[in-house]
C-alpha cells in the first residue's frame, strides 16, 4: 500500500511542477518512462498517484490513474481520474497510441 503524502511531501511536489497554458501542471524533476517519481516515506512512487492519493485517498486495488490530458508528466488533480487497465488500454488504442 502506498503512503499518504503529507503536507510538507505535497509542498515538496508543488516546488517542482509547472504550471502550463494548456492546464497542465507537470513534474520537472525525476523521471522513468515520463512518468514524476517521489519518494514518499521512504517508497518511490508516481507524482500522479501520490496527488491522487492526497486529493481523494487511496487508489482501489483494481484501478489505475488516468490521465484525461495524456500527458504522462502531467500532476494536475483536475486532469486525474481513475479507471480500469483496460479503459486505460481502450483509450490509448481510440487515440492512437498504442498498435
Amino acid at each position: 500500500m502506498e503512503p499518504k503524502p503529507s503536507k510538507s511531501d505535497m509542498e515538496r511536489i508543488a516546488g517542482r511542477c509547472k504550471a502550463r497554458r494548456n492546464g497542465c501542471v507537470t513534474w520537472e524533476g525525476a523521471t522513468r518512462d515520463g512518468y514524476g517519481l517521489v519518494r514518499v516515506a521512504g517508497v518511490l512512487m508516481s507524482v500522479h498517484r501520490a496527488v491522487w492519493i492526497h486529493y481523494h485517498g487511496r487508489i482501489p486495488k483494481n484501478l489505475v490513474i488516468l490521465h484525461a490530458c495524456d500527458m504522462r508528466a502531467c500532476c494536475n488533480p483536475s486532469h486525474l481520474t481513475l479507471g480500469t487497465a483496460k479503459a486505460n488500454f481502450l483509450d490509448r488504442v481510440r487515440k492512437g497510441r498504442k498498435r
